[in-house]
């Protein structure tokens, strides 16, 4: 009995020290995104509103006054109707475009690869997070994605997205996430796009 008993705790014990599993990211959310597009060394902001449900994202760009003559667009992607909207802000012209690619959720992908804990802040205020990538142990490829995420709630907070196929990459930051429903008119069409 002696044995089994210690065979039990040490087994508790190497489970307690072996990495999280991915968390479940909120599956609907308001919120804003800050992208840097290492690129072109542009900054843009968008306010987003989320559903990885229903497979759509309606992102708005926010405008900004130091950026004058600028064009912004507000576009609603519906990935399961294939087919996304884009609306001038300024002339509120709308085009209707098939196919918006494939959808990509905010989360944690279930092969991720756990990397650390962080914790950002101090005292009672600080926010946990731990950060996740796609490296393997043996990599046939370099890494491409890498994010972190709210302990508590398993919020994104940050991400680095590589594209190679179009030689980009891009690093987002979230904030003022909201996760209370979503209203019935949040993936409807500007009125603009009825005839697009």
């Amino acid at each position: 009995m002696f044995v089994q008993t210690v065979i039990f705790s040490c087994l508790l014990f190497s489970i307690s020290l072996a990495d999280p599993l991915p968390c479940k990211s909120p599956q609907q959310w308001k919120g804003s995104l800050s992208e840097y597009d290492h690129g072109d060394g542009q900054h843009n902001y968008y306010n987003v509103t989320y559903d990885a449900i229903k497979h759509r994202r309606r992102t708005v760009e926010e405008v900004r006054a130091d950026r004058p003559g600028r064009t912004y667009y507000e576009w609603l992607f519906l990935y399961d109707e294939n087919v996304f909207y884009e609306l001038n802000l300024a002339t509120r012209v709308c085009r209707k475009i098939s196919s918006p690619g494939s959808w990509r959720s905010y989360e944690i992908p279930p092969n991720a690869t756990f990397e650390h804990d962080l914790v950002l802040g101090v005292g009672p205020t600080a926010l946990k997070v731990e950060e996740w990538s796609d490296r393997m142990v043996a990599p046939s490829l370099p890494e491409t994605w890498s994010g972190t995420f709210t302990v508590d709630g398993c919020v994104p907070v940050t991400e680095v997205v590589i594209v190679r196929e179009i030689s980009k990459s891009f690093s987002t930051v979230f904030y003022n996430i909201d996760t209370s429903p979503l209203g019935p008119d949040d993936f409807t069409p500007p009125k603009e796009c009825k005839s697009a």
